[in-house]
């Protein structure tokens, strides 16, 4: 969890089932009220695991292939303007994403129930 200097927002960012083994990664915004205003998602979480050790230009090459080659789907809910967006991309196919507002996304039956994961981060998080 983080408070940003400044504007009083607070960040709580989770990686399931851990940290070092994720596969999921869920952030989530609140501004200095404790209103919700930002929801992010990242399932395929590249492995990074071969890059300890390595030159900051050898780990910027290897998030590069590993971005390229793992699937990876983003959902992005921004409470604030109503905006709401998934996108898929890597394992060499091409990028889809659809937007709408936070509700039309939420409901997509693809990316299973949102508010699902969102109600565990702020459990787990005490937010």
């Amino acid at each position: 969890m983080t408070r940003t200097t400044g504007s009083g927002a607070t960040v709580v960012t989770a990686f399931f089932p851990a940290r070092l083994k994720a596969v999921m990664q869920v952030s989530v915004t609140f501004d200095s009220a404790g209103r919700l205003v930002r929801y992010s998602e990242q399932r395929g979480i590249p492995d990074m695991s071969a890059a300890k050790g390595m030159k900051i230009e050898q780990v910027d090459s290897l998030r590069r292939a590993q971005q390229a080659k793992t699937r990876t789907t983003t959902v992005s809910l921004d409470y604030a303007i109503d905006q709401g967006m998934a996108i898929n991309r890597g394992d060499n196919r091409p990028v889809t994403a659809v937007m709408g507002t936070v509700r039309e996304i939420e409901r997509l039956q693809q990316l299973g129930p949102p508010s699902a994961r969102l109600d565990r981060v702020r459990k787990l998080c005490g937010v």
